[in-house]
């Protein structure tokens, strides 16, 4: 698949029409020249039933409701600017591509990036759109696997499957085996409030209402019109979630039967709700990252010189008895410092490959697979000279190098530690010995490097404000080497090979992280206060006293990978009001509010190394009060009371986060003894920014220089 070609025409005030092409932005920047209409005209060859459509957001007029491309949208000539529009795709195959916009705000800037239905400007805040950019590109899947919370009979977990036979329908939970079967991707359709669950064994099938109550596949091509294919996350706080119709917002994804339930094939299908039953609550899973942290062969080779000169010739020097084959005990000198090589260990590959045979039995092929999987996460390291003094029936002085395999060994804490695994000695002129200081002498010496140098140095997990990550996946991806987790429950995935920075550790994380450490820090502020209002209606002189508390969740960052250190956020808010209303008579309603604000933060790593977040500004604030248990006599005072009220509220949020700092994380120093050296490795010279890796995955990436310390 390719990007698809197009045509974008954007009316700008007193400029007249202006076109440009996929990706090309279209129209001014803080000229104060708006947009009243824009069309798209997309160009042949197309995918066959792909289409597009878009709707503006006109001032003084609202919601246009969508257009089809190739029409125009707004009006030319009148002087009302676009404030708002958003973009999304149709036809049988929508579920194949994405359609990205941005636009410049006026007095804002630009956007980020967005997609799929979501509204893109500043809604009723009369800031209209100056310019826009659009590109059509084949999807990337957002694969998930959904879980129930209720397990098999036999203990195993049950996951949506779609049948393996072309000719069934019918949608099945089984256990878990690693099938295209069961891996769904959620696409956001109908303008971003809804998504659709498309199968990746079978793609062109999504999950859709029956006619009755089995839950069943239906071709892609009917998302657009039948909303039976769509579903809604349904609101049940904690890990596990109803997934509900969006034809009946009662009927959620259920598994028939009462268990204990088979490990195969029962049956899924959409029912009442029945009180959060197991068998109608689920969970996301997906094959993903979210932090990912590393560095380069010089890093390393950096902090591996410093050690050796800061502990030399204790413990890179010494003797071992060894009393095997004419060889008594072994003189060394380790003369050069060790160097890393990240690059897979032949070695290592080697050693996994004679232990397969040994004690597997494993065939050629099979164990060839086994080694090369467990090689990919493994290192060469260097010794170009080991001096040795071998005593014993022929006593030899001589010159060798040393070549081994190492890796990084996941502790219990999921805290990390470098292990040299499997060394080989090569003594030029020596054939003799070769043999058995490799068997006898390389191990030992390894394990003393591991115990004495290597086991004191570790890297802690990452602890971000209590959130829980996954045992994290290590591999070497020259000249880098790579870990990466995920948020529970989801899998680690290790991401593709990137230009990742050269000569710095570096950890970057995702939009996921970033949205899960607001949250936490914010859960605690919650802008409350109490207002007293008088008004004369019809019937008295209406007195009211209010308290009022307004919480903040659900934070949702946007990064891309030219904005630096700052990043657009997106926040809901839930706030709750207690009147006393005194009038002729009295009464204490109560009232709700939900709304959203719209920030800019930025994130930056400060003098005492603590990660921290910062709002710089409010770009849009919204909130929407309404009353429960208020006499009749009060509905004429209501708008004059939200007139009044609405302001106060808003400044409490606006006090509550605006140009407020959050640590979320403090990056350590790792501190480590060595031979009776006290050794501090920390990182200096931080900075923050935004990049994406080869999967064009956005990314807020921490880097430093390492720097050592000896004590």
């Amino acid at each position: 698949m390719k990007d698809l070609k197009f045509d974008v025409i954007v009316h700008v005030e007193d400029l007249g029409d202006v076109h440009g092409g996929p990706g090309e932005y279209v129209g001014t920047r803080g000229k104060k020249k708006f947009i009243e209409a824009f069309m798209i005209v997309l160009f042949p060859p197309l995918p066959r039933g792909l289409g597009l459509r878009y709707r503006a957001d006109i001032k003084g007029s609202g919601d246009t409701g969508w257009v089809k491309d190739a029409h125009l949208v707004g009006s030319r000539g009148k002087r009302t600017p676009i404030d708002g529009f958003a973009m999304e795709l149709t036809g049988a195959r929508m579920a194949e591509y994405d359609v990205l916009y941005m636009a410049h705000i006026a007095d804002s800037g630009d956007t980020v990036w967005l997609s799929n239905g979501d509204y893109c400007g500043l809604h009723r805040q009369g800031h209209p759109i100056e310019g826009l950019a659009v590109k059509i590109v084949p999807r990337k899947p957002n694969y998930i696997t959904l879980i129930s919370k209720a397990a098999s009979g036999t203990g195993k977990a049950l996951v949506i499957t779609a049948p393996a036979s072309p000719d069934s329908k019918a949608v099945l939970v089984s256990a878990p085996n690693g099938s295209d079967l069961q891996l769904w991707d959620r696409r956001p359709v109908h303008g971003g409030t809804g998504y659709a669950l498309i199968s990746k064994a079978r793609p062109n099938l999504c999950i859709a209402r029956g006619p009755g109550q089995e839950a069943v596949l239906k071709d892609v091509a009917l998302i657009d019109g039948d909303d039976s294919c769509v579903w809604l996350d349904d609101t049940v706080p904690g890990q596990w979630n109803a997934i509900r119709s969006r034809t009946d917002l009662e009927l959620k994804l259920n598994m028939r039967g009462n268990p204990p339930y088979a490990d195969k094939d029962n049956v899924l299908i959409v029912y009442p709700w029945a009180r959060a039953s197991p068998n109608e609550l689920w969970r996301q899973k997906k094959a993903t990252y979210d932090l990912v942290g590393g560095t380069d062969d010089a890093g390393l080779n950096q902090v591996a010189q410093a050690i050796y000169n800061g502990c030399y010739p204790s413990i890179f020097t010494g003797s071992q008895r060894i009393d095997m084959l004419g060889i008594k005990t072994v003189g060394y000198n380790i003369a050069t410092a060790p160097v890393f090589r990240l690059q897979p260990s032949a070695l290592l590959e080697q050693a996994m490959l004679e232990l397969a045979a040994e004690t597997l039995g494993a065939t050629d092929a099979h164990g060839a697979e086994m080694a090369a999987a467990e090689a990919r996460s493994s290192f060469v390291v260097s010794i170009e000279r080991i001096e040795l003094i071998v005593e014993g029936d022929t006593p030899v002085k001589t010159a060798a190098s040393l070549e081994i395999a190492a890796r990084v060994r996941v502790n219990l804490d999921r805290s990390l530690t470098l292990e040299l695994q499997h060394g080989k000695l090569d003594i030029a002129g020596h054939p003799p010995i070769e043999g058995p200081l490799n068997k006898y002498f390389v191990p030992w010496l390894l394990e003393q490097l591991n115990q004495h140098v290597l086991g004191p140095i570790t890297i802690p997990a990452i602890d971000l404000l209590g959130i829980e990550f996954t045992t994290p996946q290590l591999a070497t991806q020259h000249p880098h080497l790579i870990a990466a987790t995920s948020k529970v429950p989801d899998t680690a995935e290790l991401p593709p090979p990137s230009p990742w920075p050269r000569g710095k550790v570096f950890v970057g994380a995702d939009e996921e992280v970033l949205n899960s450490v607001v949250a936490a820090a914010l859960a605690d502020v919650k802008p409350s206060g109490e207002w007293s209002y008088g008004i004369d209606i019809f019937i008295c002189d209406l007195h009211l006293r209010a308290k009022y508390r307004i919480g903040f969740a659900n934070p949702r960052f946007a990064i891309t990978p030219t904005s630096g250190n700052k990043y657009k956020v997106q926040i809901d808010l839930d706030g709750h009001a207690d009147f006393e209303v005194k009038c002729k008579w009295s009464a204490e309603p109560g009232a709700g509010a939900r709304g959203q604000v719209t920030a800019t933060a930025r994130v930056e790593v400060n003098r005492e190394n603590k990660l921290v977040v910062i709002f710089e500004s409010l770009d849009d604030i919204s909130l929407d009060w309404s009353f429960n248990g208020t006499p009749w006599w009060m509905d004429s005072a209501i708008s004059s009371i939200l007139g009044a009220f609405n302001p106060v509220t808003k400044l409490a949020v606006t006090e509550g986060l605006r140009g407020k700092s959050f640590e979320v994380y403090t990056i350590p120093t790792i501190e480590a003894n060595i031979a009776g050296r006290k050794f501090e490795l920390a990182l200096r010279e931080l900075k923050l920014e935004s990049t994406a890796d080869a999967g064009h995955k956005p990314l807020a990436l921490v880097t430093g220089k390492t720097e050592i310390k000896i004590k």
